[in-house]
């Protein structure tokens, strides 16, 4: 008798050959088990009917994966486009915010009101098609 057969025979419910003595299909062992149970009868309605609730819930599944996909894609490029508007903002109030610190530095110097519109004409404040400045 071999290593394995002796292991095998000398745990309950094992016969000589290490395969279960019992009468049922269910393997030794019980769950949590390194060995495969044995090959259900593919031809039974019990097993029909757990395969199409499995190919159900795997559809089910793939489904709502790709919906959370395409919700996080769109997610995505609404925030790429904020951002970018974000950015067009900044830039936009950093000019602003270097010709009044030119106007300011301007004024106290007592520079005429053609000096004062040159150095404004410095910098080109064009605001993007919709831009609406925030007056709080």
């Amino acid at each position: 008798m071999n290593r394995q057969a002796k292991r095998g025979s000398s745990r309950a419910g094992l016969d000589a050959d290490g395969g279960s003595s019992e009468s049922d299909s269910t393997s030794y062992g019980g769950e949590g088990s390194s060995r495969k149970k044995a090959s259900p009868n593919k031809d039974s309605d019990d097993y029909k009917k757990r395969r199409e609730r499995n190919n159900e819930a795997v559809k089910k599944s793939r489904e709502k994966a790709k919906e959370k996909t395409e919700q996080t894609v769109k997610k995505v490029e609404a925030l790429e486009e904020e951002n970018k508007e974000l950015h067009s903002k900044i830039t936009i109030l950093n000019k602003e915010f270097e010709l009044l610190k030119q106007l300011f530095n301007a004024q106290g110097s007592n520079h005429t009101d053609e000096e004062l519109n040159q150095i404004a004409g410095l910098i080109d404040i064009r605001p993007p098609a919709g831009f609406q400045p925030n007056h709080s």
